[in-house]
């Protein structure tokens, strides 16, 4: 029985590494892009890395990911690929803003369908200009990723008092144990159960 418990406990533990490594190796995948950007500094359009991309930045916005989260403020309408942050099977559409807007405060849900998120993929763009939000880990996938990565797991009521239950447990198995073992070496156990 113990060796089946043990092969039981094994692969078990086995089978959880395997899927906790196959979860950090796409995790890892996810946060690991790379790839350069054409962005507008002094005037002419610099390709960067998009590691070197600033809050500020004007930014020609060309067809593939999108690596921070940007306000459209020139061009035609923009086909955007959102499955990846939002599920959306679908692409959406994406205008520039109304330069009638300019003086209004930036909000996300106002401005939703002026906004390019980080992570989401650029189907259809020609002449798009957008200025940089956020970069890295303040763009809205790396909120989701911080979110992941940090996640705590939530305590319920099952979690707080199992302890006492293993505490209790325990303790009866001790009494158990110990009483069993001082009866079994007393004789009158023996001559009361087979004088019967």
């Amino acid at each position: 029985m113990a060796c089946v418990q043990s092969v039981i406990v094994f692969t078990g533990g086995l089978v959880v590494s395997i899927f906790r490594y196959r979860n950090e190796r796409n995790l890892y995948r996810i946060t690991r892009v790379t790839g350069n950007v054409s962005v507008l500094r002094d005037g002419v359009a610099k390709s960067v890395s998009h590691t070197e991309l600033v809050p500020g930045d004007v930014v020609v916005v060309e067809p593939g990911m999108a690596y921070a989260d940007m306000l459209l403020i020139a061009g035609n309408d923009i086909i955007v690929d959102e499955a990846a942050l939002t599920g959306e099977s679908t692409p959406i559409a994406k205008v520039a803003v109304d330069p009638t807007e300019g003086n209004s405060i930036y909000n996300y849900i106002s401005h939703k369908r002026h906004t390019i998120s980080a992570g989401t993929r650029i189907v259809e763009a020609q002449g798009i200009m957008a200025v940089v939000l956020s970069t890295g880990s303040h763009t809205s996938k790396g909120e989701m990723l911080r979110d992941i990565l940090t996640y705590q797991r939530h305590q319920f009521k099952f979690d707080a008092e199992v302890k006492v239950v293993i505490g209790v447990l325990a303790m009866y198995a001790i009494f158990g144990f110990t009483l069993t073992v001082l009866l079994y070496k007393d004789d009158f156990v023996f001559e009361w159960f087979y004088g019967m």
